[in-house]
C-alpha cells in the first residue's frame, strides 16, 4: 500500500533500485534558447554521453571471448559454448548491452535530425555521428581526427590516441601563434 506522504529517502531509494535506462532522463532545467541556442543538442548530448558510458560498463565482449575460447577448445562446440554462456551469464550481459545500445542509436539519429547554431551544438552532432558509425570510421583516418576535435569542443573525450594528437596538434598552432606575434 502506498503512503501519501512518502519520506524523501524513501522516495530516493526507490528510485535507485529501479535500472538506470527506466526512468526517462532527468536533466537540469536546460537554459533558454535564446541564451543557448543549442540547447535541445546538449541535452540530448548529455544523454547521449551517459548511455555510452552505461553501454561501455556493460559490455559483453570479455564474457563472449571466454565463450569463443570454450567454444575453440572443444569437441562439441556449439554446447561448449552454450555451457559457457550459462556459467559466465553472457547472453543475459547481452541482452543489457543491447537495450542500452539500441537507446544509444536512438539518441544519436534524433541528434542528427537537430540543426546546430554553434560549436557546442556541432560537437554534439559530430559526437552522434562518431557513435552511429562506431565500427566504419577508424580512428587513424582524418575525418576521425576531425568529428573527435568537433566532439571535443563539447565536451565529449577522445580516445587516447586521437586526444593525443589533438593536444600536438593544438601545441603546434599555439607555437606558431607565438613566433607570428613575436615577429
Amino acid at each position: 500500500m502506498l503512503s501519501e506522504n512518502l519520506s524523501r529517502r524513501a522516495i530516493l531509494a526507490g528510485v535507485a533500485s529501479v535500472p538506470a535506462l527506466a526512468l526517462p532522463a532527468v536533466t537540469a532545467a536546460a537554459p533558454s534558447t535564446a541564451a543557448n541556442p543549442d540547447a535541445e543538442l546538449v541535452a540530448l548530448g548529455e544523454q547521449l554521453k551517459a548511455v555510452v558510458a552505461e553501454a561501455d560498463r556493460l559490455d559483453p565482449k570479455p564474457l563472449h571471448e571466454a565463450c569463443m575460447d570454450a567454444w575453440a577448445s572443444s569437441i562439441n562446440a556449439d554446447q561448449a559454448f552454450e555451457e559457457m554462456a550459462k556459467q559466465n551469464g553472457y547472453h543475459d550481459a547481452y541482452e543489457k548491452w543491447n537495450a542500452v545500445s539500441t537507446a544509444e542509436y536512438k539518441i544519436a539519429k534524433a541528434i542528427l535530425k537537430v540543426p546546430a547554431n554553434s560549436r557546442v551544438g556541432d560537437g554534439v552532432r559530430a559526437f552522434a555521428a562518431l557513435r552511429l558509425s562506431d565500427h566504419d570510421v577508424d580512428e587513424t583516418t582524418e575525418a576521425a581526427e576531425v568529428l573527435w576535435e568537433m566532439a571535443a569542443r563539447a565536451g565529449f573525450c577522445p580516445p587516447a590516441s586521437i586526444a593525443r594528437k589533438l593536444k600536438r596538434r593544438a601545441t603546434g598552432a599555439a607555437v606558431r601563434a607565438a613566433r607570428t606575434r613575436a615577429a
